[in-house]
């Protein structure tokens, strides 16, 4: 049965199940912008070490949907954790809560 004309639409799937692939809120920055936000504090951080950024930044906003500014604020802190992690010559993968911890302290 279909429904008449002026029904209201369906809401969208919930859970990320969708027909094909999430298509970008053009009220986001894009991640690149993001990512811009993030390295202008830490221009020396590995090309490697950004994509990666990008990418959970990325899956932040189109899988998880999370605000925009949730977004910022996350690549804002992940550029503060890459700072943290440059100095102590810890490599991003390598960060243990142990390191986190520290370097939560030393802001405070």
């Amino acid at each position: 049965m279909t429904p008449p004309p002026d029904a209201p639409a369906a809401p969208p799937p919930r859970g990320g199940a969708t027909s094909g692939p999430a298509q970008p809120d053009p009220r986001w920055p894009a991640t690149g912008e993001l990512a811009a936000l993030r390295t202008e504090a830490q221009p020396n951080v590995a090309a490697d070490r950004v994509n990666l950024i990008e990418r959970y930044l990325e899956h932040a906003r189109v899988e998880k949907r999370l605000a925009q500014r949730t977004v910022e604020l996350y690549a804002l802190d992940l550029g503060k954790l890459t700072g943290f992690a440059a100095t102590a010559n810890v490599d991003l993968l390598q960060v243990h809560n142990a390191h986190i911890r520290r370097w939560v302290a030393k802001m405070h």
